[in-house]
């Protein structure tokens, strides 16, 4: 996932060029040749089917508002058809995913995905927020500069034979012959070593005054894995230079990841780690950085993710009661309107969900918690005529409204409401 500024020429330079380093390998099986396995704009069902019929499957889109469900999604295109973010850690592991179809069960297992997305910045901070699904843990996203960094008279057409070279290789021999690969003697002492050293740090930080975000967490409690997927690529270039240089042809057959692969594997890793945890800086001040270049970032829906992420669960407020959803109902259905609702109205129209079918004096029910939120600052009632006769109304408030009063916001961090209450 890489994010971009809206003039980029990426979308031109990345997905194209690195896919036809594949399609031109003259050792490429005839699925990749006749490209089959390549998608744009994939859909779900496009994907599974892709998988199902050649056990691979790479999706590229130069969009990501096409691929994933996002506030700036066309309202014509169907949801259902988009890449599901939590399924998505599915394939990126190569993970065992069973459908039920109407002909029967597919069972889609030891295939190989490759997704490759480019959007602009709002979009991408958008579809890396934050979820128990921990998709963002699972992905390497880059944040592109507002100016280019390449020389457009560079000559890269060497940089480009080197990389084929590399695809000739894999296709040559590990394609052909899969096998197991671990750490040598050395590399798996190394290995642990780390391991122990990013186990001791956890256990520190547990005690600390100042614990450390679990999002943060969760991405390093995967660094095992993390490190293994960098220092395997690593390998294998090693390896197809040797080949290329015809040094040590015997090392093109390796299966042992060396100290020197290990420990550029740990070096991505660490990057990984500084890229993340600067994101995460980045949306704890998402709202209060709000300047001519980025007008919406005050807008940011990920700060209240992270600020919920901040605090472990014995630091945070006590836990919602059976009303709050009933509270969170009322700002969803009050939320961007322009003129103030009556209650009837409100309650008739929440009546009708699910949750609150089966409740006893549901309208006075609604009157009641509509009014401990207009208490809070977290709705505005409509203020009686002098005659005094006109029912209940109320309208939702703007979040720059809910974030300026000092009561709407404590009782926003009880609630654990965030922007996506108010319009």
């Amino acid at each position: 996932m890489l994010g971009q500024p809206c003039q980029s020429f990426l979308p031109v330079f990345c997905c194209p060029s690195f896919q036809d380093l594949v399609l031109r390998s003259k050792f490429a099986p005839d699925c990749i040749k006749k490209n089959a396995v390549y998608m744009v704009e994939a859909t779900f069902k496009g994907v599974r089917a892709c998988i199902l019929s050649h056990k691979r499957v790479s999706a590229s889109t130069d969009e990501i508002i096409t691929a994933l469900p996002t506030p700036w999604a066309d309202p014509q295109q169907s949801a259902s058809h988009m890449l599901s973010r939590s399924k998505l850690c599915t394939w990126t592991q190569g993970e065992r995913d069973d459908v039920m179809t109407g002909v029967g069960m597919i069972h889609l297992r030891q295939y190989r995905f490759q997704l490759k997305m480019l959007g602009q910045y709002e979009a991408v901070e958008w579809c890396m927020k934050m979820t128990p699904q921990a998709f963002f843990k699972r992905i390497s996203f880059s944040i592109m500069p507002d100016s280019s960094p390449q020389d457009e008279d560079i000559n890269c057409s060497l940089s480009f034979g080197l990389w084929q070279a590399t695809h000739d290789f894999m296709f040559q021999g590990p394609y052909h012959c899969p096998s197991f690969v671990y750490c040598d003697g050395v590399a798996l002492g190394l290995l642990r070593t780390i391991l122990n050293a990013i186990k001791l740090w956890i256990e520190k930080r547990k005690s600390a005054k100042n614990k450390t975000c679990k999002w943060f967490l969760m991405k390093i409690l995967f660094a095992k894995n993390d490190i293994l997927r960098s220092a395997l690529p690593t390998m294998r270039m090693v390896q197809s230079l040797a080949k290329l240089n015809k040094h040590d042809l015997a090392d093109s057959k390796r299966v042992k990841i060396s100290p020197h692969e290990l420990m550029c594997g740990v070096r991505c890793w660490l990057r990984s780690l500084e890229l993340h945890a600067g994101y995460y800086r980045f949306v704890q001040g998402a709202t209060s950085t709000a300047g001519a270049e980025y007008p919406d970032r005050n807008r940011n829906p990920l700060a209240e993710e992270f600020q919920n992420a901040q605090h472990p669960e014995e630091d945070r407020p006590e836990a919602p009661s059976s009303s709050d959803a009933l509270k969170k109902a009322i700002l969803q259905h009050c939320r961007g309107c322009a003129d103030f609702l009556p209650a009837s109205q409100i309650s008739n129209k929440l009546r009708s969900k699910g949750p609150f079918r089966k409740l006893q004096n549901f309208s006075a029910l609604v009157t009641e918690q509509a009014g401990v939120l207009t208490n809070h600052g977290l709705l505005q009632k409509k203020d009686r005529n002098k005659k005094g006769n006109h029912k209940d109304q109320y309208k939702g408030l703007t979040w720059q409204q809910v974030q300026a009063d000092d009561n709407a916001r404590a009782a926003c961090e009880t609630l654990r409401l965030n922007r996506d209450f108010f319009a």
